[in-house]
This record gives structure tokens, C-alpha cells and sequence, in this order.
């Protein structure tokens, strides 16, 4: 954090805010990062019933907020030109590339539905995120596995008539990457956006991060049941294998301030043409305003919607143990990233507190999450 910068969010009161927050919310802890133009400020903090030694090199589990990287990997793949299989860019069939994988009750969805269906979260497949899990009674599961159990499950909508979060859909995509490019999808993500961000503590898989230098978070819930001694239970470590693309991503929110700053410059080693990709929703969510927000879109693994005039990019990340959340204002050159040890709405309503501060809204205006 830059100590005595005159842009420094991290003022005495919104750190007496935020210490307070995660008291009341009884989240155990919490690592905050804020891109404001040229400056990059990290916070961390923990519950005063909870110490630990933390710091912005500590690991943290991101939920879904890996389903960008695929999307921005899967992007880069069809602007290079290298992979014939992408010749249709994101229309193209999922079947063409994982055929004896990718099958529906439906065949015309079966031979239709896009990679875009499927990022976009329009592909109309039941969610099934019960089947998004490490073991069977046969032994430990693979992504294809994943990819297989869509033949068990009816549609849920016609195609490309609903927005409907399928996390499956997301574990797809991972099978098409790593059929496309013969490689695990943990190695194309360093390979085409960690590496060359210099996010040198991203992972993919549990041993590495557990083998990293940095710190890996233990996810903590608060215990007050009746007859029950008042404390943080520990929450067992999330295993990746199956998860994948879907929600596997460990990292700091150091790494994470990086790859927000990119998106916010439209910096390498994405292309323009990929970050205009990005940026462009695909699929209204919720036609209705909502929360303070604007009508919400969804496009390639980013809601799109507009705060107080502002257009805002988000997504959020939860795992049994963990939470992310992601803002990113491309028109003030602004961004946040919260990571926390429990996936609690505790997220939400210190990011508010953040954007509003930046745009400078009188208290009497600001919209109160907690009371809604």
C-alpha cells in the first residue's frame, strides 16, 4: 500500500469501516485491492476474535472469478488465427471440437449450441452443480466426466432464450481448451495471461498452492449454536481437480490488482481486439434495476451494468470456504478486488462502501445493502 499517497482509500475511517464490517459480519479475514489510475493500494485485515498472519502474498481461493480467464484465453486463441478448430470464433459448435463428450437430450442443441452458449451462460443446460464434484463411487473424477453428464440432464430453457448460470457449462469450456491445445488448462492460463502479468502466485491446483511460498488461507465459519462454544470452525480445503475453470483459481490479491489493472488499460498480452471482446455483453440477466444498479448484462464471464452513471464490470466468486469480489470501472480507470476466508455478503457491502467513497456520494444518498 503506498503509505501517505494523497489517493490512498485506505483513510482511518475506512479502516475503522471496514474492521468493523467483518466484526459484525464475523468474517475471519479479509484482503482488499484497489486500482485507482497509476496507484495500486492492498489492505488486509482480520476479525479481532481471529489472528492470523496475513499479508497481500496470501493465497486465497477465487470461486468463479476464473471463469475469466478462460474466456479472455479462449479469445486470445480465436484472435490469433493459430487454431483451426476456432475458425467460427465463438459461434462455434462445442460439439465440432468434444463430439463424443459434449451431448444433450436434445439434438439440435447437441449440435448447435456455441462456445459463446456456454460463456454466456444462455446454452438453456441444467445446472448441475452436484455433478461438479471430485468422486464417485468408481473413484475421482475427471473435467470430462463433467462435460458427460449434460446426456443425464433435460434442457432447462431453449437455447439462447434465458440467461441461467451453469458452472458445467464453464467446465466445458476447460475440456475445449485443453482438447484444442493438448495441455492442461492451469499451464494455457499461466502460459497466456499469469506469466506475462507477472502473477507468479495464480494456481490452479491445490498441491501447488499448498507448495507456494505465500501463505494459503483457511477458510473459517462462525460457530454460535445453541449449547456450542462461540468460535471459527475451519473449513476443509477445496479440492480443484474437477472444478477447473469453472471456479478453481487460487491466488493474492496482489496477483489480482495486476490483472484488473490490464483489463482496466487494455493491456498485453491481450490484444485490443480481445479486450473489446471483453467488454461487450452478450445477454441481458436482469431487465429490472436492482440494488442501486442498472439493468444488468452478462458477456464473457463479466456482469455489465452502470452505477450512478458509471458503466461496471463485476463478478463474484464463491467456494464452500472462500469469497471473492471483483468491480471494475473502465471509465475512471478504477477497480476493486475483495478476498475473503468465508463467501459472505460482507463482500458486497464493503465494495459499496469503496465505489462510493471514489465517486464522492453524500452519506444521505448511498444505497444500504445491509438494510435491504
Amino acid at each position: 500500500m503506498g503509505g501517505g499517497d494523497i489517493n490512498d482509500p485506505f483513510t482511518p475511517e475506512l479502516s475503522e469501516f471496514v474492521n468493523k464490517t467483518i466484526d459484525e459480519w464475523k468474517v475471519a479475514g479479509i484482503a482488499i485491492g484497489v486500482i485507482d489510475g497509476d496507484d495500486v493500494f492492498t489492505k488486509v485485515d482480520q476479525n479481532n476474535n481471529w489472528k492470523a498472519n496475513t499479508t497481500p502474498e496470501t493465497l486465497w481461493y477465487g470461486g468463479s472469478t476464473t471463469k475469466a480467464f478462460v474466456t479472455a484465453t479462449l479469445s486470445h486463441m480465436i484472435a490469433s488465427k493459430k487454431y483451426p478448430e476456432l475458425a467460427d470464433g465463438w459461434r462455434t459448435r462445442v460439439s465440432s471440437i468434444i463430439r463424443d463428450d459434449f451431448v444433450t437430450q436434445d439434438d439440435w442443441a447437441t449440435n448447435n449450441i456455441t462456445l459463446e452458449d456456454l460463456a454466456c451462460h444462455r446454452s438453456g443446460l441444467r445446472n448441475n452443480d452436484i455433478g461438479v464434484r471430485t468422486h464417485d463411487k468408481d473413484g475421482p473424477r475427471e473435467i470430462r466426466d463433467i462435460v458427460r453428464n449434460f446426456r443425464h440432464l433435460p434442457l432447462q430453457w431453449q437455447p439462447r432464450t434465458q440467461f441461467d448460470y451453469n458452472n458445467e457449462g464453464y467446465a466445458t469450456l476447460s475440456c475445449v481448451i485443453e482438447t484444442i491445445t493438448g495441455k492442461w488448462l492451469g499451464d494455457v492460463l499461466k502460459e497466456t495471461i499469469w506469466g506475462p502479468l507477472g502473477m507468479n502466485s495464480t494456481y490452479l491446483d491445490l498441491q501447488q498452492a499448498k507448495d507456494a511460498p505465500g501463505h494459503l488461507s483457511t477458510g473459517y465459519y462462525w460457530s454460535d449454536t445453541k449449547h456450542k462454544k462461540e468460535e471459527y470452525v475451519a473449513i476443509p480445503y477445496l479440492s480443484t481437480e474437477v472444478n477447473s475453470g469453472a471456479g478453481a483459481i487460487i491466488s493474492t490479491i496482489t496477483d489480482y490488482t495486476k490483472w484488473i489493472k490490464c483489463l482496466l488499460r487494455k493491456q498485453a498480452p491481450l490484444l485490443k481486439e480481445v479486450h473489446d471482446d471483453i467488454r461487450r455483453p452478450r445477454i441481458v440477466d436482469n431487465p429490472e434495476p436492482s440494488r442501486g444498479m442498472d439493468i444488468s448484462m452478462y458477456g464473457l464471464s463479466w456482469w455489465r451494468t452502470s452505477y450512478r452513471g458509471q458503466a461496471v464490470y463485476w463478478h463474484s466468486g464463491s467456494v464452500a470456504s472462500h469469497g471473492a469480489l471483483i468491480y471494475w470501472l473502465p471509465d475512471l480507470d478504477y477497480g476493486v478486488v475483495i478476498l475473503a476466508n468465508y463467501p459472505s455478503d460482507v463482500r458486497d457491502v464493503i465494495m459499496r462502501r469503496l465505489i462510493d467513497d471514489k465517486l464522492d456520494i453524500p452519506p444521505s444518498d448511498r444505497h444500504d445493502l445491509v438494510k435491504e
